[in-house]
């Protein structure tokens, strides 16, 4: 082999590693008031599992080489009444929030969104207000469920769980959270 074509192979060879990469998605829940979660490398036994479990907490996780794109997460209390739906990603480098509260008992859906700079996160503005039925509602100033805005990916103890599944390479692992 050619010096210059051995070069020009060793050159290219990091970048033929990393579009050998993918994103991965993992699926994780709660149990035990959130001391402990499960982490699954597949959506249908992940599925499965929640269907019997019913968890509080979910959550899904986007990653590529390593790296925390996204994360969705979203809570239900036990009564029901409401569920918040949260989706962590970046725009123009910084990190955004939109945060989908169904507040079931008053049939309404808000969508609310924020961007995180630091350990800061600005004041929510509400990008939707509609009736669950999708007409819309015009009232818009009202109290939301009590979820707090997490500034950092190590905010989500959930994350731990979710890279000891990756780099044990199984299909399922559940583990307790600090």
């Amino acid at each position: 082999m050619k010096p210059a074509l051995l070069l020009i192979l060793l050159a290219l060879a990091p970048l033929s590693a990393r579009a050998a990469e993918k994103e991965k998605v993992t699926w994780l829940f709660s149990q035990n008031a959130g001391k402990t979660w499960c982490a699954y490398a597949n959506a249908e036994d992940y599925k499965h599992a929640v269907g019997v479990q019913q968890p509080p907490e979910t959550a899904r996780i986007v990653t590529f080489g390593g790296d925390v794109l996204e994360v969705e997460y979203q809570i239900t209390p036990a009564t029901g009444d409401w569920v918040v739906m949260d989706k962590y990603g970046y725009s123009a480098g910084k990190m955004v929030l939109n945060r989908t509260n169904l507040l079931l008992l008053e049939g309404l859906e808000v969508v609310q969104e924020t961007t995180i700079t630091g350990a800061k996160a600005a004041p929510f503005k509400v990008v939707s207000s509609t009736n669950i039925d999708g007409s819309k509602e015009a009232r818009t100033a009202r109290s939301y469920p009590d979820v707090p805005v997490r500034t950092s990916w190590q905010a989500f103890a959930f994350l731990d769980v979710a890279k000891k599944l990756a780099a044990a390479g199984g299909p399922e692992l559940c583990d307790k959270v600090n």
